[in-house]
């Protein structure tokens, strides 16, 4: 089997086009595709995961202390 990650995003697509659409080779070539163009959204995804978790920690943190006061 072709290591598909190593393949640019021209040489995928080429390398989709050849295969008939429902064949496991094309859906392969087609989910390597889309998790190359959705990379970016998951990217974003966890910064906003990880902001969220530290305004968390703040906030519980600023809560202790303020009671503490």
């Amino acid at each position: 089997m072709t290591n598909l990650k190593q393949k640019s995003d021209s040489e995928l697509a080429e390398w989709v086009a050849g295969w008939k659409p429902g064949t496991k080779d094309h859906i392969l070539g087609m989910t390597e595709l889309n998790r190359r163009m959705n990379k970016g959204n998951t990217l974003r995804g966890w910064i906003a995961i990880a902001v969220s978790v530290l305004a968390l920690v703040v906030s519980i943190v600023a809560f202790f202390y303020k009671s503490a006061s």
